[in-house]
């Protein structure tokens, strides 16, 4: 289930989520690359730290393009009044540029629309699990229709359709 929360709530609520999943994801890369590269005898001490020092800098760029993509989303449905594939593909392009502008224009593009061909497989992926998710209720809610029909002709009970409840 979704919060309904207002804009502002949303991009705070997202942020923390994002940090979260940093934190977690810096955790686990750290916490292999330490088991690695330290020597025999350090293994424990040194992993700890390096998990302690830079699994929190993950969670803070985890954040940061979090806000970024949550203002530009939200802003992209304040003014355009509609909520479709576009508005997600608007604030991934103005992350991943706003993020590389200090490199120019020209590289501040180029991941802008490296970014946008990430999140369009993510999204075209989540459209086509949900499209697929979609025909199968309506197949499910006409099985169980059709039982029910079925049920009331036998007991001679008048099947009606209330209100598309059923």
């Amino acid at each position: 289930m979704e919060l309904k929360l207002p804009y502002p709530a949303k991009i705070f609520y997202d942020i923390g989520d994002s940090f979260i999943t940093g934190i977690s994801l810096g955790s686990v890369y750290y916490l292999i690359k330490g088991l690695y590269m330290s020597e025999r005898k350090h293994k424990l001490k040194s992993t700890l730290n390096l998990i302690t020092n830079k699994a929190p800098i993950i969670g803070g760029n985890f954040a940061s393009w979090s806000l970024i993509y949550n203002i530009s989303y939200y802003g992209a449905l304040s003014l355009r009044k509609k909520q479709d594939i576009f508005n997600p593909f608007f604030a991934c392009f103005s992350a991943g540029s706003i993020f590389h502008i200090r490199k120019g224009w020209r590289p501040a593009i180029k991941n802008g629309l490296n970014s946008c061909l990430y999140l369009g497989l993510i999204e075209s992926s989540i459209f086509l699990f949900q499209k697929y998710q979609r025909k199968i209720m309506i197949k499910r809610e006409n099985d169980i229709l059709q039982k029910y029909k079925k049920k009331c002709e036998n007991e001679g009970i008048i099947f009606r359709k209330i209100n598309n409840l059923i």
